[in-house]
């Protein structure tokens, strides 16, 4: 009886260590799933960070490079409207010298038609005086 009294003793603390054992086992297991989880949250966090990072780097270049399109697009859209105000420029001139021209033979003729109106008119006026003076002469003849 003893013995199997120590026996079971035995058993018992063996059991016993055997439930230590694995309440120890299922502690430490339990706290490395914890940490597992931890490591694996700040994992994804940092993922998450560098792939967030790697998006921003890809959308600044294609942002620079779109910036860069508009800056020549831009470019060429003024070198094209510098060129027409230039040529506007050049067609206001020419046709500021074509006005200045035209008047200029405007009032070339203008003076040269006065100038004949004058000489019409003075001929007129010897005319008209002759023809006075030609008509006093008669009435002066048939007087006497």
């Amino acid at each position: 009886e003893d013995e199997l009294l120590l026996l079971q003793k035995q058993a018992l603390a063996e059991e016993e260590a055997a439930k230590s054992k694995a309440e120890i086992l299922r502690h430490f297991l339990k706290d490395k799933l914890a940490r597992e989880k931890q490591s694996s949250t700040l994992n994804l966090h940092k993922l998450s960070t560098q792939w967030r990072a790697v998006l921003r780097m890809a959308k600044a270049k294609e942002l620079q490079q779109d910036l860069e399109i508009l800056r020549q697009t831009f470019a060429r859209v003024i070198d094209s409207k510098d060129s027409v105000i230039e040529s506007l420029a050049a067609e206001l001139e020419e046709a500021e010298e074509q006005h200045f021209r035209a008047l200029s033979s405007h009032l070339q003729s203008f003076d040269c038609l006065l100038q004949l109106q004058h000489c019409r008119l003075s001929c007129l006026q010897q005319g008209y005086e002759a023809h006075v003076q030609a008509m006093e002469m008669q009435f002066e003849a048939e007087r006497y």
